[in-house]
């Protein structure tokens, strides 16, 4: 079976459609979610509706329960806070109560999806140190575990101990080994790189293929300007930080 991971939209319509390009021109099987449809951009409606129309599997995010009304943002940057903010407003109750439904883990045939990390995917995180890569692969009933949350691409091999792998653009899987992969962002990548990320999958080979994609960010950029958003939303965009 070949898959499509990807996370962390974040409101970015125009990222999301150069997502959904390349998803179309590789054509898999299953496309899923890592969270975070919405918070940041200028486009949460639009980005919900294209994620309930084309996704097989979506898991919660913390901006998206922050959006819906169910989980508190008092521990979010002043940004991230005003954006969450003027999410909730634009949603209509349908959107909310969609978002707020989301699971915050999945499981399915040898891989775990979560946004943050395990054994507590509600406290949000970062998969940053080995203890936390440790903790998350003990709890996972799975030899891979995709997770999303930092916004920066990372492949972690566990084995005798946790190696953290070089990205390269597609690198076969070790069956014998486990593995965490953190998908990176399709709206707002962090790892100085602004195009988008996003991971392709093939569940019989075991190749895993790391794809960036050039959009155009200064319309997503004008847009949260127009918006009111924290100028600061939409600088990032262009710096991938």
């Amino acid at each position: 079976m070949k898959i499509c991971l990807l996370g962390d939209i974040h409101g970015n319509l125009e990222a999301l459609h150069r997502a959904m390009e390349e998803i179309k021109q590789k054509g898999v099987d299953k496309v899923y979610f890592l969270g975070d449809l919405v918070g940041y951009g200028a486009d949460p409606r639009e980005c919900i509706t294209i994620a309930r129309e084309n996704f097989d599997i979506v898991i919660a995010g913390n901006h998206d329960l922050a959006a819906s009304g169910v989980q508190d943002y008092a521990n979010f940057n002043p940004q991230a806070a005003a954006a969450v903010i003027w999410t909730y407003n634009k949603l209509d109750p349908g959107e909310k109560e969609y978002l707020s439904s989301l699971p915050m883990v999945y499981e399915e045939n040898g891989f775990t999806l979560v946004h943050a990390s395990l054994p507590k995917p509600e406290e949000w995180r970062y998969l940053f140190s080995e203890e936390e890569a440790a903790s998350t692969f003990k709890h996972a009933n799975a030899k891979i575990v995709f997770v999303g949350h930092s916004h920066i691409p990372m492949v972690l091999e566990v084995g005798d101990e946790i190696v953290k792998k070089e990205i390269i653009p597609a690198m076969k899987l070790n069956k014998e080994s486990g593995y965490i992969i953190n998908v990176g962002s399709v709206g707002q990548p962090r790892d100085e790189d602004s195009r988008i990320c996003m991971v392709f999958y093939d569940t019989e080979t075991m190749l895993l293929e790391f794809r960036r994609c050039e959009y155009n960010f200064k319309v997503a950029q004008d847009k949260i300007i127009n918006a009111g958003l924290p100028e600061v939303l939409a600088l990032r965009l262009g710096f991938g930080k």
